[in-house]
């Protein structure tokens, strides 16, 4: 052995045959000169690899590695280290950007213009159904004050030609349409109005009734037309059902085929109590028959009843007809007389207009 050797195996190390070197090139562990010394425990050892020992091998190896760390990865890795090498991978793609799922733009425009559709299509049929309410309810501004106006000269007039009704005579007359004629929401049945008079007054109440039923339809410009429940159909037959088909054909005619607004029903004290139950829908406050109108009726007593107090009218007009329909059921007979007292007006007597109607 040389001097050099001698030197090598003191420090550890042994010289490597070619055989062996070319061994290890083949199998990739040696890439370049420096791998081909490597470290051993004992200088006696044979240059085979097969006789290192384990340790030996182990040494040589970790030698090689340290220099040439790349090798040694090149060819194994640990499982810590594939276990690192796979988790950094699911970082790196967990930290690339994902793509929602998004809905179709078109979709969402869609769908929003649904959501504002509605509703602006449910604000324009209210305020269709509103304005058809008001077109049929309400009255112009001007066809209201116009209204008032003609139903007051027609008032002033008959003041005149009657001096001897009271004042309060003319503002019940007053009141009692002026809701109507407004086309009021707070109005929702027929005005009523009850003429009642002694018996020996009956051609001036009959008159006066006609005047006023007049004066009310000038008021809702039908020209001065009405309708009127003629009592000689009522009273030629005891059938009842055949009376009320007159009644209600009446004012079919009067109300719906010829768009008047005015009726006339005089004498309603000598109507059959089955038949005077057909007041009750025609002058009904919430559901009657038909709204937009203006009823005249007119009653009778034997009574003297020209001096009455206008406190006592609602009383003597409620006795004369709970007695004219005492055969009526009880509670019956209460609804319909009041919603036919509901306006009352007591004629006084006028011995000069009395005159003049009997001279005619």
């Amino acid at each position: 052995m040389s001097s050099q050797s001698e030197s090598l195996v003191r420090r550890g190390i042994r010289k490597v045959s070619p055989s062996e070197a070319s061994r290890h090139n083949e199998s990739g562990d040696l890439d370049d000169e420096d791998s081909l010394s490597a470290p051993q425990e004992d200088s006696n050892d044979k240059d085979s690899p097969e006789s290192e020992g384990p340790e030996s091998l182990a040494n040589l190896d970790e030698s090689y590695r340290h220099k040439h760390p790349s090798v040694g990865t090149s060819r194994s890795r640990s499982p810590a280290k594939s276990k690192k090498s796979s988790s950094s991978g699911s970082a790196r793609e967990s930290s690339k950007p994902r793509v929602a799922h998004r809905p179709d733009k078109s979709s969402k425009e869609l769908d929003f213009s649904k959501l504002v559709a509605v509703p602006i299509i449910v604000v324009l049929v209210l305020l269709a159904v509103c304005s058809w309410k008001s077109m049929r309810q309400t009255v112009p501004t001007q066809d209201r004050s116009s209204r008032l106006d003609i139903l007051r000269q027609h008032l002033r007039r008959l003041k005149q030609s009657y001096p001897e009704q009271p004042e309060h005579n003319w503002q019940i007359i007053h009141s009692s349409v002026v809701e109507v004629l407004n086309g009021s929401d707070t109005q929702h049945g027929p005005a009523v109005l009850l003429m009642l008079a002694s018996s020996h007054n009956e051609n001036l109440t009959t008159r006066l009734a006609d005047e006023v039923a007049h004066a009310l339809s000038y008021a809702f410009q039908d020209g001065g037309a009405y309708g009127e429940i003629n009592l000689d159909t009522l009273t030629y037959t005891e059938d009842v059902i055949a009376a009320r088909h007159v009644i209600d054909r009446s004012c079919k005619s009067t109300f719906l085929e010829k768009q008047q607004h005015v009726m006339l029903a005089p004498h309603i004290e000598s109507w059959h109590p089955d038949l005077a139950m057909m007041l009750h829908p025609l002058c009904d406050y919430e559901n009657p028959w038909y709204k937009n109108a203006a009823i005249v009726l007119t009653a009778f007593t034997s009574d003297v009843i020209g001096h009455k107090a206008r406190r006592e009218y609602d009383r003597v007009a409620e006795e004369v007809l709970n007695k004219a329909w005492e055969t009526m059921d009880t509670n019956q007979r209460h609804a319909i007389v009041s919603r036919v007292t509901v306006n009352v007006i007591v004629l006084r007597d006028e011995a000069k207009v009395c005159s003049k109607i009997n001279e005619q």
